[in-house]
């Protein structure tokens, strides 16, 4: 589990997407709903890619693997897409992700595969003495 919650339920999620696409004011939302814009932006993105299934609370790591990764990464420096618009292509759950594989691959660092919360190793708890 990656620990992400949100303070919003699925139906207020729906709510705020489905008003968006009427054309409600991204501004009016975000004070009516105390939400950031770009978190509005994102559920858009993936109720248009998953319906109401990408609304869902994700409570997993994504695990993305290094051939995918530069995949992305060269169709995204090579044909002039959108970091959105990769984001959707791909099914990207965040655009700063693309932003983080961009930026290793273009400073010659290796793009490796997701390990995810499985591969961290735990410090041991610190002993106090009384």
């Amino acid at each position: 589990m990656s620990g992400r919650t949100t303070k919003h339920s699925l139906n207020q999620r729906l709510e705020i997407v489905n008003k968006a696409l009427s054309g409600a004011p991204m501004m009016g939302l975000v004070k009516q709903y105390q939400v950031d814009r770009t978190t509005i932006r994102r559920w858009i993105r993936n109720y248009e890619l998953d319906g109401i299934e990408g609304l869902k609370d994700t409570h997993h790591w994504h695990h993305y693997s290094t051939e995918f990764k530069l995949r992305v990464v060269e169709d995204y420096l090579n044909h002039q897409l959108t970091v959105s618009m990769c984001c959707k292509k791909y099914h990207i759950s965040s655009e700063s992700v693309l932003r983080l594989w961009v930026s290793r691959y273009t400073s010659g660092k290796t793009l490796s595969t997701t390990g995810g919360p499985t591969t961290m190793k735990r410090k041991p708890p610190k002993k106090f003495s009384y």
